[in-house]
């Protein structure tokens, strides 16, 4: 590993998580829009956050697959840095409680 490897992965991970902020606003505006109380639209917010992950770390996984190995790393660090924010938010939601 060299340093710009090193770098280029930390910024894709530092972006990753730039965009999982705005996708627990996203989450938490449909569901409040689609009618869920505040509290239960930011609970279960969370929860439609990681599983928005889960379909969009799908076909990421697919494409990069046969990719070359700083493709592929590059692709995870993206995608860990996008699960940090609703996998904290999930994570405490749970242990925290709704309401």
């Amino acid at each position: 590993m060299t340093v710009k490897s090193v770098a280029c992965g930390t910024l894709l991970l530092a972006v990753g998580i730039g965009a999982g902020i705005p996708l627990i606003l996203m989450a938490w505006f449909a569901l409040g829009f689609a009618g869920f109380p505040p509290g239960y639209a930011i609970y279960f917010g969370w929860f439609l956050g990681v599983a928005l992950w889960i379909a969009a770390a799908v076909p990421t996984y697919l494409r990069t697959r046969a990719s070359d190995d700083h493709i592929q790393w590059g692709a995870a660090n993206f995608m860990i840095g996008v699960l940090v924010a609703p996998l904290v938010g999930a994570i405490g939601a749970l242990v925290h409680g709704h309401g």
